[in-house]
């Protein structure tokens, strides 16, 4: 197991909070938020500056933190996943963690909705080398360990693994 962080947790800008990362010898960061705007909301040219900014200070972004998913169902955001896809590509990622659409009123019954979505997202991210990570997360369609394991074996024939936040 290897320690990360997500640097928005530490400051907006990412300068400060990777100042904190090296004083703490931590080598791995998670994007979500750099400097005030979500990393998919950033064009080409700022994600490779964020890159050549990693690389200088000896950092690695293991996890790309997307919000796709985090939208009312039936809404995918794909582009937000597209953005999500370029920006893991370019900073060496090997997962995006996404989410499971804001909880519905009855989750099971958006169940054919949502594993058709991570099935399609678990595709497109295995086709740019990247892998699919879900977060168990309270506000969306999978917030326990039973609704993951449920999600899970619906998705059968896609690799998809969990992020859960116990925080």
């Amino acid at each position: 197991m290897r320690l990360a962080v997500i640097t928005d947790e530490i400051s907006p800008d990412l300068a400060p909070a990777l100042r904190v990362c090296q004083e703490l010898g931590i080598e791995a960061v998670e994007l979500r938020v750099v400097n005030g705007v979500q990393l998919v909301e950033h064009d080409a040219a700022s994600v490779r500056a964020v890159a050549a900014l990693l690389r200088a200070g000896g950092f690695r972004c293991p996890v790309v933190d997307t919000p796709f998913l985090k939208d009312p169902v039936p809404q995918v955001a794909w582009d937000v996943l597209d953005r999500g896809i370029e920006a893991a590509v370019e900073l060496g990622a090997g997962l995006i963690r996404v989410f499971s659409g804001l909880r519905a009123d009855d989750p099971p019954s958006i169940r054919p909705w949502l594993t058709e979505a991570l099935a399609e997202a678990a595709e497109r991210t295995a086709q740019a080398g990247v892998g699919l990570a879900l977060e168990i997360e309270h506000v969306c369609n999978v917030a326990t360990g039973a609704e993951a394991r449920e999600v899970l074996d619906a998705l059968a024939s896609a690799t998809v693994s969990l992020v859960w936040d116990p925080g």
